[in-house]
């Protein structure tokens, strides 16, 4: 029988993933000192050493010998107890546990949060309704891997893929139409973009023009209006003498339902089709991991999450999914850098903390779980609706009841008070400003901690308090407020805004940006003081800044328009 080739990846000193390579390939690489002597190698699903270190060792001899350490053990699940803090194991096969249960998201419902000339408004988050009971089951692999499981009432319902609102994969022409359809997407406005293709649609068109009917599929599906005419008008592009990377885009989209819908092969065959045109998509790349894991093959996925990221490094649910399929295959070491990485690529996405806190619950780590969930509650709650990732890439709604679960299970062996400030201000940010949340929000601050009255400030600034209420608010905080972290001075320096303290508000700005130089939030808040002070030039500097460091902020690109 022959021998399966074994491919080989590279992580340089920078964290840097390269490859794959064949053997002949690496060797070529090694021998013209390509790597680094502190570069890391490793054959597909093996560990890493040193490429010093393989220099003097036998390739295939290192191969066999590392991809057999890593056969997986023996898996057991995880029933939290109602009544104590402890787990009860049972010994079972527990590959169910290493997805989400559900992943059903609900078509995005955009917002339009306020950004000019005052501090940014958050958008109010709507729940998706009281027909769905979607209550938090934790689960563990191999004793130690912590995952959401999410459940329906009812019957469980297809998966709409939530699709962000970043443009959409690049099309063969460059037509003025096309691209204002692009643009509208890019800012977040995907029911306008859709009602325009819709309309171009139904007009007479000649009968090569077809470019725009991937976005048009593609908001059918995202949208949740219809996955038949999607599919439908998919299948004619694949069949069709369309450009190839037009048909490259309807096999990813078809797989995508496939994927959302558990159906055969999970579409992994029109990733495939996909990659066989566009070697590197990385949305391809990712949802073939996808398809894998949820076809088990934990080794297979995690190849692809790899080739993945060697197209798009800082894509913060790659790492996430790299975390699952590592979980899976027992690497608890190389889980817990993946969704450390996903923390660190997105420090203020609050759903990486959640997924990297309930890791660590499930490796008996409770302290660091809870200790990673306070610092999430200190991170800007609205950025991850104001930066979603692109299309073509899955990521779980944004629900505030599944947040609120894992927050509870996460924190019940920890602090009351904690426990009880972070459900309210979970639930205060899903209800809205004007909700009774906001109200127990401010009774907490009067004899509370410093988060407590940070957070109070937050409430009182959405419910544009007056400048009196503002003023004692400000008293109530000490002049240092790198305990809490930059999101405490950029809401006491809009508060001092509010109340005419221009340079006290200035110095706070300046002050968060030196904690979080790359925040979003931040150069967004600092920005809108520069223009409100008539410092228009240096206020599009901050925005071209922070459009470097998050080139798919919404707010942000909605203010370079006006440049």
């Amino acid at each position: 029988m022959a021998k399966t080739k074994t491919s080989w990846m590279v992580r340089t000193r920078m964290g840097e993933i390269l490859g794959p390579y064949v053997q002949t390939q690496l060797l070529e690489e090694m021998n013209k000192n390509t790597f680094s002597p502190d570069d890391e190698i490793a054959p597909s699903q093996g560990v890493w050493i040193s490429a010093q270190a393989l220099l003097h060792r036998d390739t295939d001899e290192f191969t066999q010998t590392m991809t057999k350490s890593r056969a997986v053990t023996e898996s057991v699940s995880v029933t939290p107890t109602a009544t104590t803090g402890s787990h009860t194991f049972t010994d079972s096969q527990s590959n169910a546990a290493l997805k989400l249960v559900t992943e059903d998201p609900q078509p995005y419902a955009a917002s339009s949060p306020q950004h000019a000339q005052t501090f940014p408004q958050p958008p109010v988050y709507r729940s998706s309704g009281k027909n769905f009971l979607r209550p938090l089951i934790v689960l563990i692999v191999a004793g130690s891997l912590v995952w959401v499981a999410l459940f329906r009432k009812n019957q469980h319902p297809i998966e709409a893929p939530a699709a962000s609102r970043q443009s959409l994969p690049p099309v063969t022409t460059e037509s003025p139409f096309l691209r204002e359809v692009q643009q509208l997407i890019k800012l977040g406005r995907r029911k306008a973009a859709l009602d325009k293709l819709r309309s171009y649609h139904q007009k007479r068109k000649p009968n090569n023009d077809v470019a725009y009917q991937v976005p048009y599929a593609a908001l059918l599906i995202t949208e949740g209006e219809s996955i038949p005419r999607a599919k439908k008008l998919l299948e004619q592009l694949v069949d069709s003498t369309a450009a190839p990377n037009i048909r490259a885009e309807a096999n990813l989209w078809l797989g995508y339902i496939k994927l959302s819908q558990d159906i055969g092969d999970f579409g992994a065959n029109h990733f495939q089709e996909t990659l066989q045109i566009d070697p590197k998509n990385a949305a391809a790349r990712f949802n073939l991991g996808r398809a894998y894991l949820k076809q088990e093959k934990y080794k297979k996925a995690l190849e692809y999450f790899q080739f993945a990221e060697l197209e798009a490094p800082d894509m913060w649910l790659i790492h996430i999914y790299k975390g699952r399929a590592r979980a899976a295959l027992s690497d608890m070491q190389e889980a817990r850098f993946a969704f450390m990485t996903a923390v660190q690529t997105a420090e203020d996405r609050w759903l990486n903390y959640i997924y990297f806190s309930l890791f660590l619950v499930g490796i008996r780590e409770p302290l660091a779980a809870q200790n990673t969930l306070q610092k999430m509650l200190a991170r800007d709650p609205h950025y991850e609706i104001n930066s979603p990732p692109p299309l073509g890439f899955y990521q779980e709604p944004i629900n505030y009841d599944e947040y609120e679960g894992a927050f509870m299970e996460v924190m019940k062996s920890g602090s009351r008070k904690l426990q009880q400030l972070g459900k309210t201000y979970i639930s205060y940010l899903k209800n809205g400003p004007t909700s009774p949340d906001g109200e127990k929000l401010l009774r907490m601050a009067d004899k509370g901690d410093l988060t407590s009255r940070v957070l109070a400030l937050k409430v009182q600034l959405d419910n544009n308090a007056s400048p009196n209420q503002l003023s004692k608010a400000l008293t109530t905080l000490p002049a240092n407020l790198s305990e809490f972290g930059y999101y405490a001075y950029l809401l006491r320096g809009e508060a001092e805004l509010r109340v005419g303290r221009i340079q006290e508000a200035e110095e706070d700005f300046k002050r968060a940006l030196l904690l979080e130089p790359k925040s979003a939030i931040g150069r967004l808040t600092y920005a809108s003081f520069l223009k409100r002070t008539n410092h228009v030039d240096e206020a599009e500097a901050e925005i071209r800044n922070l459009l470097n460091f998050h080139p798919n902020y919404i707010p942000a690109l909605e203010e370079s328009l006006n440049f």
